[in-house]
């Protein structure tokens, strides 16, 4: 189980980064759309300040995946909710935005699941040329 917990967070971290570089994207876009006079300047800053909020929230949930300590855990679904509770708590204490814990949470719920599926395939292949896994 460590191996799947040790990838959980590559994969976690991964997914953070990259939102990361949409968020970014978006900023760009907004500056785009600003300097062709697409939106006004109070739509403008009130949108990059949020995206800027949220950039900025993810690389303190990213710190916070490296400063905890995996060991203690041998179930992803466990590890998923500490790192959710965290997020939430992250949230209130340094004035991020709660959608910020929401994006995050969705990369995590679909981390998880595709743990689950994978080694609900696996019990079905190996089922299927009778044999066990222990």
């Amino acid at each position: 189980m460590k191996s799947k917990v040790n990838a959980f967070i590559v994969i976690y971290t991964l997914e953070l980064e990259n939102l990361k570089v949409h968020l970014r994207e978006k900023v760009a876009q907004y500056i785009e759309d600003h300097d062709k006079g697409s939106i006004t300047n109070y739509v403008f800053r009130e949108n990059r300040a949020l995206l800027e909020n949220e950039i900025n929230g993810l690389d303190i949930f990213i710190n916070g995946v490296h400063k905890l300590d995996t060991s203690k855990f041998d179930d992803l679904g466990a590890l998923r909710d500490v790192l959710n509770s965290i997020n939430e708590k992250l949230c209130a204490e340094e004035g991020i935005a709660r959608t910020t814990a929401t994006l995050a949470k969705r990369k995590a719920d679909r981390i998880v699941s595709y743990f689950m599926e994978s080694e609900r395939a696996d019990e079905e292949y190996f089922s299927s040329i009778g044999h066990r896994r222990e």
